[in-house]
């Protein structure tokens, strides 16, 4: 079973230095281009240790690494989408709604606060609205306290006196 051992390891690592010379994106090859990289992987022992010493990509480039190097040459990949509350521009807009809504309110608590401190207060307000009430209502009436029809006569019911009835 021992005897087994290194013909596994061999092929193991020859099987990960393939797949990963094939795996990886031909921008992030070193020193030469993928298909001479995946020739030179094809030879067992040799070619994978080649590859994984001077083909790999360097540290933070592997495929499906999340970190990428700083002093690439390549702009880092597009990100995924973001929170609301890491985008700026969101935020910018939160901002500028609070702020109209807080100016909202202090106006609305202004207002509140003069209408408190009017003399008259609201039993005079409440008063003025009554007697406009009564000043319509008292349109409306003839000098005995009846109604008056709407075309100014003295016949309620009808303009011409007529019986509408018939």
């Amino acid at each position: 079973m021992l005897r087994m051992l290194p013909f596994v390891l061999l092929l193991a690592i020859w099987l990960y230095a393939l797949i990963d010379c094939v795996l990886t994106p031909e921008s992030e090859v070193r020193n030469l281009p993928k298909i001479l990289w995946v020739v030179i992987a094809l030879v067992p022992l040799v070619g994978s240790v080649c590859w994984l010493v001077f083909g790999r990509p360097a540290k933070g480039l592997r495929p499906g690494s999340a970190r990428r190097p700083t002093g690439g040459s390549q702009p880092p990949p597009p990100r995924g989408p973001v929170g609301p509350d890491d985008d700026p521009e969101f935020l910018r807009q939160l901002r500028r709604s609070n702020e109209e809504h807080e100016k909202l309110l202090r106006d609305w608590e202004q207002n509140l606060e003069d209408g408190e401190q009017d003399p008259r207060g609201k039993r005079a307000r409440k008063q003025e609205r009554e007697d406009g009430r009564k000043r319509d209502e008292d349109r409306t009436k003839d000098g005995n306290g009846q109604p008056t029809a709407p075309d100014g006569s003295d016949n309620p019911d009808g303009a011409d006196g007529s019986d509408s009835q018939r």
